[in-house]
């Protein structure tokens, strides 16, 4: 096993151990983005990632929604459609692999088919 699946096992497991024990569900959303082009460039791990976190979210009894290489529309509906399954109780995973950005304050993820960045404007299509 990599040092860096070896991390993120450690993670979710740590992350288990801070849930109640009375959770009504375990849901795990689980997006990886590789496939950029242009001047963000496309990413080798992230698919690989998001399909080893989902194997091991799978094992410990999660429900889990995979997405691979979204744009932000399967994006957002994924997140929507995501956050409209979470109930009070459930215990939840949120798990993102690709390229992300801070400007002003503010993290964001980035979707496929998004353009490098020339200003702030950007941030807020």
């Amino acid at each position: 096993m990599k040092v860096s699946a070896r991390i993120k096992t450690g993670f979710i497991g740590l992350l288990l151990l801070t849930t109640p024990a009375f959770a009504d569900q375990k849901l795990a959303l689980i997006i990886g983005n590789s496939q950029y082009d242009g001047a963000m460039g496309a990413l080798q791990n992230p698919i690989n990632d998001a399909q080893a976190i989902d194997s091991q979210l799978k094992r410990l009894g999660f429900k889990t929604t995979l997405v691979r290489n979204a744009n932000k529309i399967k994006m957002l509906e994924a997140i929507d459609d995501f956050s409209n399954q979470i109930s009070r109780g459930d215990t939840v995973v949120f798990y993102y692999s690709g390229h992300g950005a801070s400007a002003n304050g503010n993290n964001y993820l980035i979707p496929i088919g998004a353009q490098s960045p020339k200003n702030d404007k950007w941030f807020d299509e």
